[in-house]
């Protein structure tokens, strides 16, 4: 048997981006079409593209773990993990379709978590719990 114990840091970017097709087109004479996407919202609108805002997170953690040799390349343990994570994520943007005043427009909507800031700001603690079963070769 053999305890061990260390720390991480984590750094991440990562972004998000989504487009939508429809088989069933958005006309004056067909102003709520059946979407097989279940994206019209209350307002008769149909998204066409989600583009995430950048993140960037950040995270410290430390692990502490035991693991048990049940042969002599076999091992079996543990590990527990307590850490904070920082996230920094900017607008995200909903472009949508809709029929208004005779005519089908599009517009592009920003968005944010927040309701003040053009950015939102989170942290969060981190708690992980694992059970391994490792083979050496």
């Amino acid at each position: 048997m053999q305890g061990f114990w260390g720390g991480e840091l984590a750094l991440g970017v990562g972004k998000t981006s989504s487009t939508y097709e429809y088989g069933n087109p958005m006309t004056v004479a067909t102003p709520t079409p059946t979407s097989g996407f279940g994206m019209l919202d209350f307002e008769n609108k149909r998204t066409l593209e989600s583009k995430g805002g950048l993140s960037f997170t950040g995270g410290l953690r430390g692990f502490v773990g035991v693991e048990y040799f049940i042969a002599k390349q076999l091992s079996l343990g543990g590990e527990f993990t307590l850490g904070f994570d920082a996230l920094v994520k900017v607008q995200d943007e909903v472009t949508s379709q809709k029929v208004e005043n005779g005519e089908v427009r599009e517009a592009a909507v920003r968005s944010r978590s927040a309701n003040t800031v053009a950015s939102s700001y989170g942290l969060r603690t981190v708690t992980e719990v694992s059970i391994f079963l490792l083979f050496y070769f």
